[in-house]
């Protein structure tokens, strides 16, 4: 099973500066070390806000590692990219699963 695990962007976008969005995504890295303890799986993470990747160059890292789940941190100042960053997901593989992902 594949996992990709995203870290969104927001400085770029909202323009919130020194809010600590440059730091390195430790929750994600945590949570890796753990699902890889336990799941046999091939586990990705993008972070978006340290390479300042676009909605287009996530939708492609998405794309290229087709995970079947995917998850998404979501610091309160990025809600709205993350719900952008799930729409964008779910038109690649309305089949991947997610938090919240429903039942068809």
């Amino acid at each position: 099973m594949k996992i990709l695990l995203i870290n969104p962007p927001y400085i770029n976008f909202s323009g919130i500066k020194e809010s600590g969005g440059h730091t390195l995504p430790l929750n994600l890295a945590y949570l890796a070390g753990y699902v890889r303890k336990y799941v046999d799986c091939q586990l990705n993470i993008l972070d978006a806000e340290n390479f300042g990747l676009s909605y287009e160059q996530i939708k492609e890292g998405v794309r290229k590692v087709a995970p079947a789940v995917i998850g998404i941190t979501c610091p309160s100042p990025s809600f709205n990219h993350v719900k952008q960053i799930a729409k964008l997901a779910k038109e690649n593989n309305p089949e991947v699963k997610g938090s919240g992902s429903s039942p068809k």
